[in-house]
């Protein structure tokens, strides 16, 4: 954890048992528990563990032959959405869950679902957003791009969608706001090829954006680089941005704002 001035970065639990790699966690409302993605050799599961410390509980099976990303809960706990891609797939698939991972079932193809604050999930989708019930029924379309969204997010209010997508100069990081379906960007990142190399999260006021992405660090050795992380505030309202943390590490496994307690 970290503060918002780039303060205070602390371990607050180890997770994933022995042999797994914890990524994309994720604030249960309230803020009493974490929701992440443990990475294993055969496979990845749903993990929850609470922020004061401990190693952690497993929330869901091994899933064998895929990758899992972006656990979410929607906002009264009841529910948990998240990605699902299968080993060799060029499609990802929206599962949803009960809010205690059980009963899960695919409900669309697509990927890195949100919750709205009325339980209808966003997600990316070919060359689009696109909005649904939790069931996956009532699908409609938000948004068309040129290129495939990366990430989405709902806005604590409900009325924007936050998403990351290509662009000319990397990753752009945009806002999509629902009164209009206007589409504003509010960064863009040097992060070649866009990957996932960006983690966006909103602020519970709305106000701020947070991004991590990743980055090549100089070394003495004018031939050689190191990978690093960067992290990112921006105020939506003005555009204003400041970076709060930069470091050598090896790669993004997620960013995810702090509920207010």
């Amino acid at each position: 954890m970290i503060r918002t001035d780039g303060s205070r970065l602390t371990m607050r639990a180890r997770v994933c048992g022995s042999n797994g790699d914890p990524a994309f966690p994720s604030w249960a409302p309230g803020g009493a528990r974490l929701v992440l993605a443990c990475d294993f050799a055969r496979g990845t599961a749903l993990w929850t563990a609470r922020p004061a410390g401990g190693t952690g509980d497993a929330l869901t099976p091994i899933v064998r032959r895929a990758e899992q990303y972006g656990p979410e809960w929607s906002r009264d706990g009841a529910l948990l959405t998240w990605e699902r891609r299968p080993f060799g797939a060029e499609t990802s698939r929206v599962v949803v869950a009960r809010g205690d991972g059980t009963r899960a079932r695919v409900v669309a193809r697509g990927a890195s679902p949100s919750w709205s604050r009325r339980v209808r999930l966003v997600f990316a989708s070919g060359d689009g957003l696109f909005t649904a019930r939790a069931d996956g029924t009532a699908r409609r379309r938000l948004s068309r791009s040129r290129t495939t969204p990366l990430e989405a997010r709902w806005s604590p209010d409900g009325r924007a969608v936050a998403f990351t997508a290509p662009s000319d100069a990397g990753t752009a990081v945009r806002i999509l706001r629902l009164t209009d379906y206007r589409v504003r960007t509010v960064a863009l990142t040097a992060v070649e090829p866009p990957g996932d190399l960006v983690s966006i999260g909103w602020a519970p006021g709305g106000r701020w954006l947070v991004y991590a992405i990743e980055t090549r660090v100089p070394t003495p050795d004018p031939s050689t680089e190191n990978a690093g992380v960067e992290v990112w505030l921006v105020d939506t309202a003005s555009g204003a941005r400041k970076r709060v943390f930069a470091d050598v590490a090896n790669q993004i496994v997620g960013v995810s704002w702090a509920p207010v307690r």
